[in-house]
């Protein structure tokens, strides 16, 4: 996957390039979450928020746009179709509901430059104010990370991909829940392949800090 490394310069440029923040959410990420409540274990969400929280700095430092999601998980809430695949789990449909302590951040604080998406849908594009967001920006480029790797962030990946944006992936800031670290790796193998490219995010900062010596 590393071999991209060469190619992110021309598509990681702070001024058409966002950083999309998925879901880091204590319903997901906190071992007091729904998530961990229902018995699966979110150690690997939980241990990549430290370097998403130093990573986003940076961005900011770069001046690079922010944009944070919120997933609402809760069939009060769901579009119909979702609705009826969620109520096959009853015990475990609601997992992130507006106001409550899974819905907010864990452990991350967007700053006030930040802007934030909720979003009903594993999509964060099924939200229209994120494409408006990225529209009014000029945006062309996004950095994508979070959780979980193999739902929320492989769904918008590849709608983001569809809509014509370049999308890379930091491959250490990504998480998914359960441990299932096989899953992850499917889906960056398939990222890597057709829709993304998929890097550390060490290569990407250098990016940053070439484009900035370039224009420096």
């Amino acid at each position: 996957m590393d071999n991209n490394t060469s190619k992110i310069g021309g598509i990681t440029h702070p001024a058409s390039t966002a950083v999309l923040v998925i879901d880091i959410q204590n319903a997901y990420c906190s071992p007091k979450g729904a998530v961990a409540r229902q018995g699966h274990d979110v150690s690997m969400n939980q241990n990549i928020i430290p370097k998403i929280n130093r990573f986003l700095q940076i961005a900011r430092s770069f001046q690079v746009p922010i944009i944070f999601t919120r997933m609402i998980e809760d069939p009060e809430y769901m579009a119909d179709n979702a609705k009826l695949i969620a109520l096959q789990f009853k015990n475990t449909a609601t997992v992130s509901s507006p106001g409550s302590f899974d819905f907010e951040y864990a452990q991350i604080k967007p700053a006030d430059t930040d802007k934030e998406i909720i979003k009903k849908s594993y999509d964060a594009f099924s939200n229209p104010d994120l494409e408006r967001i990225l529209t009014k920006g000029e945006i062309k480029n996004l950095i994508i990370l979070g959780v979980n790797a193999d739902v929320c962030v492989d769904t918008t990946v590849r709608s983001g991909y569809t809509r014509g944006y370049n999308i890379v992936i930091p491959k250490d800031l990504i998480g998914t829940m359960g441990g299932k670290v096989y899953r992850q790796e499917s889906a960056m193998e398939l990222w890597n392949q057709f829709f993304a490219y998929v890097v550390d995010s060490g290569a990407i900062i250098n990016s940053w800090e070439k484009d900035s010596k370039l224009t420096s």
